[in-house]
């Protein structure tokens, strides 16, 4: 099993994919629940009239300047879930991509690891390549518990739209994860390479916000790895395939710049 890193890494990762999984599918879940519950009451369309009368920038914190109305469920599920999806699964991106290499360094298990007759390329993709999976995992189990629920109730959207628009949060986490891989490649300590993306990924959110309410700036709102999911809507089927493709490119350049920079590495046994 140790000279298979993917799947050694993928094994280590099972608990808190597992628990962030079925955290987001039942978080989904109840709020499925609570739209059927409202979706007809008086209530839903006052709140639908303040947001829509909200200030631009509360708008855009909350997801997007262009809110669809929250009496429907594309507009419910934005504002309440998918909005945020896509800032939980880059979280879970920096914990895992930081541990890589890093936390095998400071826990002192590196050196058991490089023992085996691996490449040091082959252990940076391979834990990558667990880290896409673990994503994609999570985000699946999050779109299942969307679907479970709507099973109990009609809604417009089919299945396969309420899988794309979880699984569509993923590739700006794969960025932010790719980022953290070549933090952990390349510095000494995982609290550097966690700070490091971080800063990034707080740096990008707020673009996406900021661009929106401030003419000077909005012609770099594109840069942010955030503006792709929020400018789309993929539970009505309105995607921007090609920013996804220049967000898995991004993710692709990271990782080879962190093998290269695990290859170059003095690591600490």
């Amino acid at each position: 099993m140790l000279r298979n890193v993917f799947l050694k890494t993928l094994r280590d990762a099972r608990g808190a994919v597992l628990a962030w999984g079925i955290g987001l599918a039942i978080l989904a879940a109840a709020i499925v629940y609570v739209f059927s519950t409202i979706r007809d009451d008086a209530s839903l369309k006052s709140l639908d009239a303040v947001v829509q009368r909200l200030s631009p920038i509360i708008r855009a914190f909350i997801g997007s300047e262009d809110i669809p109305s929250v009496t429907t469920f594309d507009g419910f599920m934005r504002i309440e879930f998918l909005n945020s999806l896509p800032l939980l699964l880059s979280i879970f991106a920096i914990v895992e991509g930081t541990a890589a290499v890093a936390l095998e360094e400071e826990r002192r298990s590196i050196d058991l690891l490089m023992a085996q007759p691996i490449r040091r390329w082959r252990v940076v993709v391979e834990k990558y390549a667990a880290l896409v999976v673990a994503a994609y995992a999570i985000a699946a189990l999050a779109g299942l518990g969307m679907v479970a629920a709507t099973r109990f109730v009609v809604v417009e959207p089919p299945w396969y739209r309420m899988m794309l628009a979880t699984t569509q949060a993923v590739p700006p986490a794969l960025v932010v994860g790719g980022l953290a891989l070549l933090g952990s490649c390349a510095l000494r300590r995982r609290r550097s390479a966690i700070i490091v993306a971080a800063v990034f990924l707080a740096a990008s959110f707020f673009l996406n916000v900021l661009a929106q309410i401030a003419e000077l700036i909005r012609p770099w709102r594109k840069l942010s790895i955030f503006y792709g999911y929020g400018a789309s809507r993929p539970l009505s089927g309105e995607l921007i395939p090609g920013y996804t493709w220049w967000l898995l490119l991004a993710a692709v350049v990271l990782v080879v710049l962190a093998v290269f920079a695990f290859g170059r590495k003095e690591l600490a046994v």
